[in-house]
């Protein structure tokens, strides 16, 4: 695992980055995963990669994680009502990526603005973050639109365009709807067992298995008695 030497917040990359309109709008942002879109330093603003895939996700315990677009990262970070962020401890795994061209430079750039983020900013699905050196990290919220329910591993299977997009990962109120507008009258609360959410019946089918993907929002119903 590589660490970053040393990380702080610039106060003065916040104070610069206020003249944009820095503020923190709202903790929404925390629990979300987010898709970067682009990378703007000072000399020009250059779009992810295609084919790559550089995520971050904001715990509300302080805890962050994501994917440079080659390795896995982890770390710690403090945010502030003014806009100011800090982010500690970042490490990631030491994998070296060939394809596509230029995805090394580019998590290496990423990682670099990360660790030393200095404030951010969040309108709706929209999430900006500068670092002490003026680099700004554009994201987008993962929306989940469609889901695909699965039932007794692929016997039955279609999707459901659902009212509106939820965001990813899902949260229990997001698994409640996603059971609603699939159809399923279940009782209880959804609870999250191995890294899923999980109903153990419904009234209409009382021996059947829900489980719902945080991540896509796939539902895999499966009939046991």
């Amino acid at each position: 695992m590589k660490r970053l030497p040393v990380v702080f917040a610039a106060a003065a990359a916040c104070a610069v980055l206020a003249l944009w309109g820095c503020r923190l709008q709202s903790p929404e942002y925390a629990d979300t995963v987010w898709d970067l879109r682009s990378i703007m330093d000072t000399a020009a603003e250059k779009q992810v990669i295609e084919g790559s895939e550089v995520t971050l996700l904001l715990g509300r315990d302080g805890d962050l994680s994501g994917s440079g677009g080659c390795n896995t990262y982890t770390g710690s970070y403090t945010a502030s009502g003014d806009g100011r962020i800090a982010v500690r401890e970042l490490v990631w795994t030491e994998k070296a990526c060939l394809e596509p061209a230029g995805i090394m430079e580019q998590e290496t750039a990423y990682l670099s603005a990360l660790g030393s983020a200095g404030c951010i900013d969040h309108h709706g699905t929209e999430l900006t973050i500068e670092s002490g050196g003026g680099t700004r990290l554009h994201f987008a919220a993962r929306l989940i639109e469609t889901v695909h329910v699965s039932i007794n591993f692929g016997m039955d299977e279609y999707d459901v365009q659902l009212s509106h997009p939820v965001k990813a990962p899902l949260q229990k109120e997001d698994a409640m709807l996603i059971m609603q507008e699939c159809g399923c009258v279940c009782t209880g609360e959804p609870y999250m067992k191995d890294d899923a959410w999980y109903y153990d019946c419904c009234d209409e089918y009382p021996d059947c298995s829900i489980s719902i993907d945080p991540d896509t929002g796939t539902v895999e119903c499966e009939w046991y008695g």
